[in-house]
């Protein structure tokens, strides 16, 4: 019988997992198990504050338990998937096989059926853990241009003496993306292939949005961007900072 807490290196970045459900109980049970093994969790049974807590706390991946209609975890996958790639486990109680392709298509990576041991779950979300924590940029730790500098391990930047800001992952690999190819033009179609890379479907408005959200973060006016520069029907460039 496995019984082996999740162990986390002193060094290292202890994982955030944004717990929905839409029962308080079961909100705060999930919250309980998986704090119990050492990882740093937040949870909401409300959408809206769901909403509100993944754009707050930037999570490193989503739980989800339904007690009721797998609809209402849909509509809220739905409207975060395409802003974001972190994995999402869903639990659920047994359903028929075209209800598990429909959650899978909307974005769902794992469907596990209740009742379960939060043991299974919490080898699962390692599991989830290991593998997007592969990506090609983990391999770093920091990158920097001009005054920008980004940390990869903690998903952060600096700009000179300002604040440092997090950053999900979209915004880590669009920023990280332009500030290697600074001073030149990334078109659309390489920037999504580059950040969302599988998914193939995310189309300009999304990738508008995350560079709206990029923007409220590194810009000291929004609105007249002098970093993230569009080029209409072209693209975007990264422009740092001229002495």
């Amino acid at each position: 019988m496995v019984s082996k807490k999740f162990e986390v290196p002193n060094k290292c970045i202890v994982p955030k997992i944004l717990v929905f459900s839409d029962e308080v109980d079961s909100a705060v049970y999930w919250a309980s198990s998986l704090k119990r093994n050492n990882l740093n969790v937040v949870h909401q049974s409300s959408f809206d504050r769901a909403i509100e807590t993944w754009e707050n706390e930037v999570p490193d991946m989503i739980l989800i338990d339904t007690n009721g209609s797998n609809a209402y975890a849909q509509e809220f996958v739905g409207k975060l998937r395409k802003e974001t790639i972190i994995p999402i486990i869903l639990l659920t109680n047994a359903i028929p096989e075209s209800q598990i392709i429909e959650i899978y298509l909307s974005g769902v990576d794992d469907c596990i059926f209740k009742p379960i041991k939060p043991m299974l779950v919490i080898l699962k979300i390692r599991a989830w853990l290991r593998q997007t924590r592969t990506l090609s940029i983990d391999a770093m730790d920091t990158f920097q241009i001009g005054d920008f500098s980004l940390n990869f391990s903690e998903r952060k930047l600096t700009i000179a003496n300002n604040p440092t800001v997090k950053l999900t992952i979209l915004e880590l690999r669009l920023l990280y993306l332009l500030m290697s190819n600074s001073g030149r033009t990334v078109n659309y179609e390489k920037i999504i292939q580059r950040v969302w890379g599988y998914q193939s479907d995310i189309d300009y408005a999304a990738l508008k949005n995350v560079v709206y959200r990029l923007r409220k973060k590194i810009e000291p006016r929004p609105t007249q961007p002098q970093y993230l520069i569009t080029l209409p029907e072209a693209g975007y460039k990264f422009m740092p900072k001229q002495e």
